[in-house]
């Protein structure tokens, strides 16, 4: 359940600091909440598969369910490393919410990541999906 706000405060505690700087005479202005501020966190992500394909290395990864939060980490993964040719393996081609017509594949094609769905593989760029 969220915490109810408290005015335009996300919670009582941050209500009462505001009071406190409010009070505080050496404080010459204050502004709640003034801007956001990106932030990268730093994790290391291990592939399921990494392949010999001709010579060329080609890292798999199976994937059942591909919420919001695995959706987001692929990203993250092809944006930290675009030199490697990562492809998903999918279970089922399932939609990526109840509420979208989005599928799996739809948002790989739109993210150009190469995909299939099981028994198929992506190994060869004719047999996975891409736009």
């Amino acid at each position: 359940m969220a915490r109810k706000r408290v005015g335009p405060y996300r919670s009582k505690f941050e209500a009462e600091v505001a009071t406190k700087l409010a009070k505080t005479k050496k404080i010459k202005g204050i502004a709640y909440e003034p801007e956001t501020m990106g932030y990268i966190l730093e994790l290391e992500y291990t592939p399921d598969w990494k392949l010999d394909i001709g010579g060329r290395e080609v890292y798999l990864e199976a994937k059942g369910k591909f919420n919001y939060i695995e959706r987001r980490k692929i990203l993250a993964i092809l944006r930290c490393n675009p030199t490697k040719d990562i492809r998903l393996v999918f279970m089922r081609n399932n939609k990526i919410s109840a509420k979208s017509g989005t599928r799996y594949t739809d948002w790989c094609a739109k993210h150009g990541i190469l995909c299939s769905v099981f028994p198929s593989l992506p190994l060869h760029k004719r047999e996975a999906t891409k736009t």
